[in-house]
C-alpha cells in the first residue's frame, strides 16, 4: 500500500476545500468529513497545523443553523465526531464538547421515538439513535441506547418493522425489517455492543436477540457464500442467489463484522466463527463488478455502498481478526482506490462527506496505512 500516495491525496483534497470559492453539500447536510480526514491527515503528518485550521474554520463556517438529527450523519452524532477530530490535534476545542453535551441533552429530552411502525429516525444509525450511541458523548447519549435496548426487548425484534413513513425508493422496507447497517438491525446491534462497553451488562440480553436475529437470517448463497438479504425474510425461504448490494451499508461485510465484534464482547465464539468465515466467503467470491455496480463515482468508491466502506471491513478483519483474505482484499482495495485518485478529487470537488464523499475514501486510506482509527466509532469499526 502506498502511504505517500494516500498522504498526498490527503492533502490535495484537503487544500481545495480549505481554499475553493464553493463549499461542499451532501444528502445530509452539514457533515464530519472534512475535519474527520484533516485529523487523520494530521495524526500520519500528511497535512501540518496551518492546513487543519484553515480546514476547521472552513468547516465553522458551513455549520448549520440548527440540528435536530441525532444520528452519525447529519446529526448530533455526527457533529460530535467533527468535534472529538478537532479537539485530538487541538484541544482549545475542548470547550464545544460541553456545549454539544448539553444540546443532544435538550434534543434528547424532547425525543418522541417510535416503538412500533419505525421510520429511520426512530433508530438507524445515519440519523436516529443508533448513530449517536456510536458517535456521541457517553454521558448524553445513554437515553438513546435505553431506547435501542426497548426496540430489541423480544426475539423476534418487531418493535424494528417499519411503518409506511419511509422515502420512495426505500419502499420495499415498508412493513418488513432491516437488516443492514446504515437502516438496519446490523447498525442497532453495533451501537448496543457500543452500549454494552460503554454503559454495562444491562446491555446484553437486547444485543443478544439482536445477534441471533441475524443469525437467523444468514444463508448460504451459490458458490458456498455465507450472506444476509436486504430485509428479513420473515420465514420465506431464501434465494439461491446473493443480493447485488454487499459492501459496508448491506450483505457480508458489514454484517460479519457487527457479528464478529458482538462475539467478541460477548464472550460468544460461535458469532466470532460466523463473522469470520461469512467474510472469508465475501473474500472468496469478491467480485467488483458484482459487489459496486456503477451508478455514479462516488457509489462506486465510496464509504457507505462503495469500495472505501469494504475496505474499512476488511481493515478491521485483518487488524482484529488477523484473517489473512481481508489482508489480501484490504490491499487489493487500496491499490484499486490509489489507482482511482483523481476521481476522489473530482469528488472532493461536491462531496467531502464521510459516507458518500471524499472525506470518508481518503479517511479510510490512511487509516490503513496505519493512520489514526478513533473516527471509525462512527463506522461501527474500530
Amino acid at each position: 500500500m502506498q502511504r505517500s500516495d494516500a498522504a498526498g491525496l490527503a492533502d490535495a483534497v484537503l487544500e481545495h476545500y480549505a481554499t475553493a470559492a464553493n463549499g461542499t453539500r451532501t444528502i445530509y447536510g452539514h457533515d464530519a468529513g472534512p475535519v474527520v480526514l484533516a485529523g487523520v491527515a494530521h495524526g500520519l503528518g500528511a497535512i501540518d497545523d496551518d492546513r487543519f485550521a484553515a480546514v476547521a474554520r472552513r468547516w465553522f463556517d458551513e455549520l448549520a443553523d440548527h440540528v435536530e438529527a441525532v444520528g452519525a450523519f447529519g446529526g448530533l452524532g455526527g457533529f460530535s465526531a467533527g468535534i472529538r477530530a478537532l479537539i485530538a490535534v487541538d484541544d482549545g476545542f475542548a470547550p464545544l464538547q460541553d456545549a454539544l453535551e448539553a444540546q443532544t441533552r435538550r434534543v434528547l429530552a424532547g425525543a418522541r421515538w417510535r416503538t412500533s411502525a419505525v421510520a429511520w429516525v426512530d433508530y438507524d444509525l445515519f440519523r436516529g439513535p443508533s448513530g449517536l450511541v456510536l458517535s456521541g458523548t457517553p454521558d448524553a447519549s445513554a437515553p438513546a441506547a435505553v431506547h435501542l435496548a426497548r426496540l430489541c426487548d423480544e426475539p423476534g425484534l418487531e418493535r424494528l418493522r417499519a411503518g409506511s413513513e419511509i422515502s420512495a425508493p426505500s419502499a420495499f422496507n415498508i412493513g418488513r425489517i432491516n437488516t443492514g447497517m446504515g437502516h438496519g438491525v446490523t447498525g442497532v446491534a453495533s451501537a448496543l455492543r457500543h452500549a454494552v462497553e460503554t454503559f454495562g451488562d444491562a446491555y446484553r440480553p437486547p444485543l443478544r436477540r439482536a445477534c441471533d436475529w441475524l443469525v437467523g437470517e444468514a444463508y448460504l448463497a451459490e458458490r458456498d457464500f455465507i450472506t444476509w438479504p436486504p430485509v428479513g425474510r420473515d420465514a420465506a425461504e431464501p434465494t439461491a442467489g446473493a443480493d447485488r448490494r454487499q459492501a459496508w451499508c448491506y450483505g457480508t461485510p458489514g454484517v460479519a463484522w457487527a457479528l464478529w465484534d458482538a462475539g467478541r464482547v460477548l464472550g460468544d465464539g460461535s458469532l466470532r466463527l460466523l463473522g469470520e468465515e461469512a467474510m472469508r466467503s465475501f473474500c472468496r467470491v469478491y467480485d467488483p463488478d458484482f459487489s459496486f455496480p456503477i451508478h455514479d463515482a462516488s457509489e462506486e468508491l465510496a464509504v457507505c455502498h462503495g469500495m472505501a466502506g469494504t475496505l474499512a471491513v476488511a481493515d478491521a478483519f485483518a487488524r482484529h481478526a488477523a484473517l489473512p483474505e481481508a489482508q489480501a482484499l484490504r490491499a487489493e482495495l487500496a491499490a484499486a482506490l490509489l489507482d482511482r485518485a483523481g476521481r476522489v478529487a473530482d469528488i472532493a470537488r461536491t462531496d467531502m462527506s464521510v459516507l458518500n464523499g471524499a472525506g470518508g475514501i481518503v479517511a479510510v486510506l490512511l487509516s490503513a496505512c496505519g493512520g489514526p482509527r478513533e473516527w471509525l466509532c462512527q463506522l461501527a469499526l474500530r
